[in-house]
């Protein structure tokens, strides 16, 4: 999607959250004065918190748009991440607000006005906030917005807390009973975990997390549809903003082929990722040497990694010689659910058994997969 078009539908949805949430917090902020009801107040400044949320979108859309420049290389989408972390953070200051106004209102004993099409007005509340979350959810999917994700899933908690207030309401007319303040806290509490939750998400945006392995699964049969490559490991994955990113992956070739050979199908493919992922990933070949060497390697990991009750699979074998001493290279790919410790104990075994077999020395790279899999389709056992 160029940048025009994806700057355009997020002004739109800004706009339109904008609009939507000002008038709800005139109409509510109205009604909890007419009613003397805490709840309905409590969700009028949520709106109104929410308005501020459309502006920062609306905001961090433009800058997202920005053209990469000497200071940003990698361009300015990353704003994004840190406008959702925002908009998180004033939804936690929200709820700690409305549980605080609660505790305060508990001891006091306040009568609610009815006022019949205050009813109509919040179920007309809870029909603008669902729309707009399923309105903000299309457009995070679209743009792989992060921030609209947030955004969308914020609207749908206010169709919630909206609900409940209209259930207070009707609890109160019906029977007598004021459950206001414990709704208010109720709402406070919901506020808050939902903010603290979308706060965590962001962070591990912010600091990075595994590609999705449906992308890395697509990616890894595009670049296999190439004859010439046998397998891929080291996929890693670096996103600037849902518009850029960059990475980087091993391929195993044939050692066989020529350095000028190889290039070639490595640039083709390059372009094609390109083209068809919209992002530039840099291949690195690895070449395979022996496949008979391997597969006694592959006997030796599977025995290990079986003894120890540990998945596991290995990639970047190499053979080295120097004047009368032998040695084996390669990386040892464990989960993380394999603790370091147990990792050393595993490499300090399979070192053992290629020096009482072989007579080589191992040199083993620990490994950790960047996909969530146990796997990334190297050899595995």
């Amino acid at each position: 999607m160029e940048e025009r078009e994806r700057e355009r539908i997020a002004t739109r949805a800004a706009i339109i959250g904008i609009l939507a949430n000002l008038f709800l917090f005139i109409v509510k902020y109205a009604l909890s004065f007419l009613l003397h009801s805490l709840s309905i107040g409590a969700d009028a400044w949520n709106n109104l918190s929410d308005m501020g949320n459309s502006l920062i979108s609306l905001f961090a859309g433009k800058i997202s748009g920005k053209k990469a420049d000497r200071e940003h290389p990698f361009g300015h989408g990353r704003i994004e991440y840190l406008a959702a972390f925002l908009v998180s953070t004033l939804i936690i200051q929200l709820g700690f607000q409305t549980i605080r106004s609660a505790l305060f209102s508990m001891g006091k004993k306040e009568e609610l006005s009815f006022f019949a099409p205050a009813l109509w007005i919040l179920t007309l509340s809870v029909l603008v906030k669902v729309l707009l979350f399923f309105y903000f959810r299309f457009v995070g999917k679209k743009l792989s917005s992060t921030l609209f994700k947030v955004t969308a899933m914020d609207a749908l908690l206010d169709s919630l807390m909206t609900l409940s207030t209209l259930f207070s309401t009707l609890l109160y007319y019906k029977s007598g009973y004021n459950i206001d303040a414990i709704l208010g806290l109720l709402l406070g509490a919901i506020i808050l975990f939902n903010g603290a939750k979308m706060a965590k998400e962001t962070i591990t945006e912010i600091l990075g997390k595994p590609i999705e392995e449906e992308l890395y699964e697509k990616i890894r049969k595009t670049i296999l549809t190439e004859k010439e490559f046998l397998e891929v490991h080291d996929f890693l994955y670096h996103p600037y903003g849902a518009q850029n990113a960059m990475g980087s992956i091993h391929v195993q070739c044939d050692g066989g082929k020529t350095i000028a050979f190889i290039h070639e199908k490595v640039d083709d493919m390059e372009r094609r990722i390109k083209k068809e992922f919209g992002f530039s990933l840099l291949i690195h070949v690895d070449p395979v040497v022996s496949k008979k060497l391997e597969g006694w390697l592959s006997t030796v990991v599977e025995e290990v990694l079986t003894k120890h009750d540990a998945e596991g699979s290995f990639h970047d074998v190499q053979f080295k010689r120097e004047r009368e001493e032998k040695s084996l290279y390669f990386d040892l790919l464990l989960p993380y659910s394999v603790t370091d410790e147990k990792a050393s104990v595993v490499m300090e075994e399979i070192k053992a058994l290629v020096k009482e077999e072989k007579g080589m020395n191992c040199i083993i790279e620990l490994d950790r997969p960047v996909v969530d899999t146990v796997r990334e389709d190297e050899i595995s056992l």
